[in-house]
């Protein structure tokens, strides 16, 4: 696996536990992680022929060997088995696997590359895919990571690079306040979480508002290695950038989405809702029919012909129809894969799917959508344009449009 290269030192150590009907070990004592040593390992392992029958065999194999070769180690599990996704399986693998493990910390790191065969799962109120229970619940239990690459690639060294990184990245508590010296911030939002295991190696993406005069001040307070710190920089207006549209935008998308947090509605917080997604000109639950509203300067045209020839657009909402509304990573930089599927077959003869910018422009129409009746519906958007030029990062809306209703989710896209 070249991904190792540049993560691990040479005073690292690893080793492979190979899968099977009885896994096996590799080599009898850790291997040095000198990029001569990783190329030998893993090209030896182009003609081993693996098995995913035998999953809890090969995840107690590694944990024993680690307890009985000592050091502090790190389990980067890949896998393609669907088979321990059922809840009583599920439970019952951890059960056992907890008693192998013991006292002894080993993070488990999966990647689950199992193909579109995964059985789905309804568990809790909510659709688990293929061994998403198991190893969701086995990763937080053992303090690792889970991933789901279900759409990445056959490629070892794509599938691997991003689970690599997290798993051997440095990780710390933090908490992040940001202020000026002579004013406040306020309608902060994270985009993404802070919390527990926050990784040292990304970056802290918070957007705000603020009022009063610069430098602007930033605090950064956790613990890393049992020890807590606390750090105060001030940024002098000089050393900051003007953002684009974008930056509003995306606070006010994250702001409109916050208002919109189930059990929170009531008259006042509709009406909030209305004015800021008309002032940003983003959509929301409660604005997405106010381009025909007079008030709002449209007026409909009652004498218009549609010569389009397309399909009379239903406002009912698919959602309901859906066993399960995947859209990964989200936000994205590069691609985003979108993941449908249908309790009963759904006609796609006459559908439309559609890419819109935040002003309602189509920036990008499927050309590709399966005719007839389906029940799965996969789709990649690689971030560009019909004219194959890449769009500029902010949000956009991913839309289905069929004869009997149509789905519409957001999607947020991020500078590389």
């Amino acid at each position: 696996m070249p991904s190792l290269n540049g993560v691990l030192q040479p005073r690292d150590f690893f080793n492979v536990v190979l899968s099977g009907v009885s896994p096996k070990v590799l080599a009898n004592d850790w291997i040095s992680a000198s990029p001569t040593e990783i190329d030998r390992v893993f090209n030896t392992l182009q003609n081993e022929n693996l098995s995913s029958l035998n999953l809890p065999g090969l995840m107690a194999k590694g944990m024993e060997w680690i307890k009985s070769n000592g050091k502090e180690s790190k389990i980067l599990l890949f896998s393609s088995s669907v088979s321990e996704g059922d809840l009583g399986v599920s439970n019952e693998l951890i059960r056992e696997l907890s008693l192998i493990k013991g006292n002894t910390e080993i993070p488990f790191y999966i990647v689950d590359y199992a193909r579109h065969n995964a059985p789905n799962y309804r568990i809790n109120n909510r659709n688990y895919w293929g061994n998403e229970y198991f190893y969701l619940n086995w990763s937080r239990l053992t303090k690792g990571d889970y991933a789901q690459q279900y759409y990445c690639c056959s490629d070892f060294n794509l599938l691997s690079a991003g689970v690599v990184d997290v798993m051997t990245t440095e990780k710390a508590d933090l908490d992040l306040h940001t202020s000026l010296q002579s004013g406040f911030c306020y309608n902060r939002y994270n985009l993404n979480q802070l919390g527990e295991a926050t990784t040292l190696r990304q970056p802290i993406l918070q957007v705000g508002r603020y009022q009063g005069n610069w430098p602007f001040v930033v605090e950064l307070s956790g613990k890393y290695a049992n020890n807590l710190f606390f750090n105060a920089t001030a940024v002098p207006l000089t050393e900051t950038y003007v953002t684009d549209s974008t930056g509003a935008d995306t606070w006010a998308g994250n702001y409109i989405s916050a208002l919109e947090r189930p059990g929170s509605s009531n008259n006042a917080i509709a009406a909030e809702i209305i004015n800021a997604s008309i002032q940003r000109r983003i959509l929301s639950y409660y604005t997405a029919f106010l381009c025909l509203e007079p008030a709002q300067g449209g007026e409909p045209c009652l004498s218009c012909l549609d010569r389009s020839q397309g399909p009379l657009v239903s406002t009912q909402d698919l959602q309901d129809s859906l066993i399960v509304s995947k859209i990964s990573p989200n936000p994205f930089r590069e691609r985003v894969m979108i993941r449908l599927q249908f309790k009963d077959l759904i006609d796609l003869s006459n559908a439309k799917i559609l890419v819109y910018n935040h002003v309602g422009q189509v920036v990008r129409t499927f050309s590709d959508v399966p005719k007839g009746k389906i029940q799965n519906l996969e789709l990649q958007w690689d971030g560009r344009s019909d004219g194959g030029a890449e769009v500029p990062a902010g949000m956009y809306i991913f839309r289905l449009q069929t004869p009997t209703g149509q789905y519409s989710r957001k999607l947020m896209k991020l500078e590389h």
